[in-house]
């Protein structure tokens, strides 16, 4: 998997559950991958992903890393809003803009374009009721083809 759809997919992993009520979610802290938890597919999966997420509604800003087994971590961060405005994102595979919508409560799409059209990345992120776990369903088109997989993420206590 390219390190930008990863960076894509891991920035929506800490937007991904701003409620749309008067109370989002607090989503501060540091999540951390649950990789036996989550379903890889084909792609490769990491280690390893822990992510920093500084949420105040609806700015965020994250910063992360993916670690694999060959020590080829790779950092990603990530500021803008889940405001339906295009932010930039760039990572190891080139760089692209970056929208992130509400659908329900506990529910955020993003949608990843690379600048060269090479990548196109959609994810459902969604926060359960507790505010510990997160799910994530990505679904990539690129050079390599269409790949879909699921990540599951905990949140360390507050």
């Amino acid at each position: 998997m390219s390190g930008i759809v990863r960076a894509g997919v891991l920035a929506l992993l800490a937007v991904a559950v701003a409620r749309s009520d008067s109370r989002p979610p607090n989503l501060n802290g540091t999540w951390h991958l649950e990789v036996a938890k989550s379903r890889w597919g084909t792609v490769r999966k990491p280690i390893s992903v822990i992510v920093k997420v500084d949420h105040r509604e609806p700015q965020l800003n994250y910063q992360g890393t993916i670690f694999w087994a060959n020590d080829d971590d790779r950092p990603f961060s990530f500021s803008g809003a889940i405001d339906g405005k295009e932010y930039p994102l760039r990572g190891s595979s080139g760089e692209g803009k970056i929208v992130l919508r509400r659908v329900d409560s506990y529910t955020v799409l993003s949608t990843f374009k690379s600048d060269d059209g090479n990548v196109v990345e959609n994810v459902n992120t969604t926060l359960s009721r507790d505010g510990k776990t997160m799910s994530r369903r990505i679904r990539v088109r690129d050079p390599q083809g269409e790949r879909a997989w699921t990540e599951i993420y905990v949140r360390d206590p507050i």
